[in-house]
């Protein structure tokens, strides 16, 4: 193990890892191979998670692809939830150790509409596109010594405003952008001799806009492309010892300053209408996680207990990827019936593996349904999330070396008024 990190452990700061990392929102699902961005919110979305951005036509494009927005006829509300829950086991020489409180919520609400006689159709998004939360039992193996946080949360709302412009019959182009105001904690055990543990509590605004085109390559197809810029969030707030803190530390309270960069994108998506009533489409997208290769803690007036090199964590994550595919059938003209598979490459070597986004190669697999009636639609999805096992043996953090294994469910239902 680096003789850094090996000493900063037993500071308490491999911090500096765990806070950052919240930053990885290309990476959903509510902890998957893409690292902390969630899986689709609506309903229709999640049911063809694999092949969505080329025929994807309920509000949501406004943040998906906002050159769909014109395949929405007249103005549609959409509010929609979603209920998460995940498995995550550890097992080594060491001992054992699951994550905690597996159930997790999420939602979001969207309005679309098309402007009467015009090539402008306009939107916005209240969601949470990306969130972690991930607890590990304070006095279990990974959290116990301050190896890792017993408690990581990170909670994005994003405001997503977009626009349409139909160039013409077979082209469209959109444009939006993510206000997003972003909040993370963290809870770590610290060694006795300076405290009993560190909390870290800060919030920022990021900007990142995105820009897609539509594309109706001949009857029947159609192609999409979509490009999301990188998101910067400064974070500011409060960094806290309790309990027992020394004569060592006057003022147990110091600021808390980081700087933490959500990974830009870029997403190809094919659909064809196989027949009037059965579609299929084909996604791939590429997610720049290379930028992320190390992190830097600031903690103010308490700078002095975690001096350099030990306030700089490496991460060295690749590049990632996902690609998958959908089917859509309109078994009549109130019920659609969906599906889908999605493989996501994980972008975190094993070197820099860590149990605050236990991650590894997925296998995503979906199936949806669609009822419409008159003005009303109701919409329904699960999700499996198949992670193949993983076993570290040459992490930086020795205690982190193990098996691991998850597992995750998502339901999401959605429910869309058109007027």
């Amino acid at each position: 193990m680096n003789r850094h990190l090996q000493k900063s452990r037993w500071m308490g700061i491999s911090l500096p890892m765990f806070v950052i990392l919240c930053h990885f929102s290309n990476l959903p699902d509510a902890r998957g191979a893409e690292g902390l961005r969630l899986l689709p919110e609506s309903a229709e979305a999640l049911g063809k998670a694999g092949g969505k951005f080329a025929n994807l036509s309920d509000p949501s494009v406004v943040r998906f692809n906002p050159a769909n927005l014109g395949l929405i006829d007249g103005s549609e509300f959409m509010m929609s939830t979603s209920l998460l829950h995940g498995s995550t086991s550890y097992s080594s020489l060491n001992g054992n150790d699951k994550m905690e409180s597996p159930w997790k919520y999420s939602g979001g609400f969207y309005f679309a509409t098309n402007v009467p006689d015009s090539p402008w159709a306009y939107g916005f998004g209240l969601s949470a596109p990306t969130g972690l939360d991930m607890k590990w039992d304070r006095d279990g193996v990974l959290a116990r010594g301050g190896a890792a946080p017993y408690k990581a949360l990170l909670f994005n709302s994003a405001l997503s405003p977009a626009a349409s412009y139909q160039i013409n019959d077979c082209f469209s182009v959109g444009v939006g952008v993510d206000i997003t105001f972003s909040y993370l904690e963290l809870a770590q055990v610290y060694p006795a001799a300076i405290a009993d543990s560190l909390k870290i509590k800060g919030d920022g605004w990021g900007f990142s806009p995105v820009v897609s085109f539509a594309w109706d390559v001949a009857d029947r197809h159609r192609l999409a492309v979509i490009a999301r810029a990188p998101m910067k969030v400064d974070y500011e707030g409060k960094a806290d010892f309790t309990n027992n803190v020394p004569a060592a530390i006057p003022n147990p309270r110091s600021k808390f300053e980081s700087e933490i960069e959500f990974a830009g994108s870029v997403a190809v998506g094919y659909s064809f209408d196989i027949s009037d009533d059965f579609r299929i489409g084909v996604d791939y997208e590429w997610i720049q996680n290379s930028t992320h290769d190390d992190l830097v803690l600031n903690l103010g007036a308490n700078q002095g207990f975690v001096p350099p090199p030990n306030n700089r964590t490496i991460l060295d994550w690749d590049d990632s990827w996902n690609l998958g595919f959908s089917l859509e059938k309109d078994v009549c003209e109130v019920l659609t019936l969906r599906g889908g598979y999605m493989y996501s490459k994980s972008p975190m070597p094993d070197r820099t593996f860590t149990p605050v986004i236990p991650a590894n190669d997925r296998h995503l697999i979906t199936t949806g349904i669609g009822i419409k009636r008159e003005c009303h639609s109701i919409d329904a999805a699960y999700a499996l999330g198949i992670y193949e096992d993983r076993d570290i043996t040459n992490n930086q953090q020795a205690l982190f070396n193990g098996h691991w294994e998850y597992l995750w469910h998502q339901f999401t239902v959605s429910y869309t008024y058109s007027f």
